[in-house]
């Protein structure tokens, strides 16, 4: 049960072995300990000063001989606790760099990849992808000033928070379609939120876009999403071709 729990803790077979007998054999030089583990003395040595490192085990001179013994067994939950503290901010570093990881990526030697995302935690989740994208943005939106009045579902909000996020962050190229009965106030309500609107954003009115639709292109993706009743849907297509087909079509009708 002991050699179990250790394992999990990430101690190796033979870190087990000598830890267990510093803890039953009190302080001792590194020729007894390998003596009472069955190891030799070079690996035991290097074992120790593993252990060492990991804050597991204290070494001091005496009478000119090193010992080595355990500093306390409640240095077990801390050595874990150091662990959870890095593989935290290990995630958190994966996180921001999968962008860039999947860049490398040959689109040439793999075919279109599709996937389908129909639970809102993990559409949300590629939202904040798009958010913490060093790479522009391109959107396709549809945008009324009575819809986002009226989003009172978690959804929609989401729908139109992230919107809002990566338009003030300056590196999102955006059509967005209105009509023109209230392109006016369209233009007005992005004003008043202090987004520039003539590098970044171009208007389009009087052409035909389904409401309940964003298109967002970033990367080599192309991600879909749609809304309908209450709920979120989304498809995402990897594909450096069709992606890069839609950023210039984007990038052509801004010039105009």
């Amino acid at each position: 049960m002991i050699e179990e729990i250790l394992r999990n803790v990430g101690l190796s077979d033979k870190e087990i072995e000598i830890y267990l007998s510093a803890l039953k054999l009190g302080p001792q030089p590194a020729s007894v300990l390998a003596r009472s583990a069955g190891l030799n003395r070079t690996t035991t040595y290097a074992i120790l000063e593993t252990l060492f490192r990991k804050g597991l085990i204290s070494q001091f001179i005496k009478a000119e001989i090193k010992y080595f013994s355990v500093i306390s067994v409640d240095n077990l939950v801390s050595f874990v606790e150091r662990k959870i503290n890095d593989l935290r901010r290990t995630k958190t570093d994966l996180e921001i760099l999968i962008p860039q990881i999947m860049s490398y990526i040959n689109p040439e030697s793999s075919k279109p990849r599709v996937v389908f995302l129909e639970n809102l935690p993990g559409i949300k989740k590629l939202y904040k992808e798009i958010e913490i994208c060093d790479a522009e943005i391109y959107t396709l939106f549809f945008f009324s000033p009575d819809t986002i009045l009226q989003a009172k579902d978690e959804a929609l909000e989401m729908k139109y928070e992230f919107l809002f996020k990566r338009l003030e962050n300056n590196n999102c190229r955006t059509l967005i379609f209105a009509d023109a009965k209230n392109v006016v106030e369209v233009r007005n309500y992005f004003r008043d939120r202090n987004i520039n609107l003539e590098e970044y954003i171009k208007f389009i009115e009087n052409i035909s876009f389904p409401e309940n639709l964003e298109v967002n292109v970033f990367l080599n993706k192309v991600f879909f999403v749609t809304y309908n009743e209450s709920k979120l849907s989304a498809v995402i297509l990897e594909d450096a071709l069709i992606s890069s087909a839609i950023k210039s079509v984007i990038e052509e009708v801004l010039k105009k």
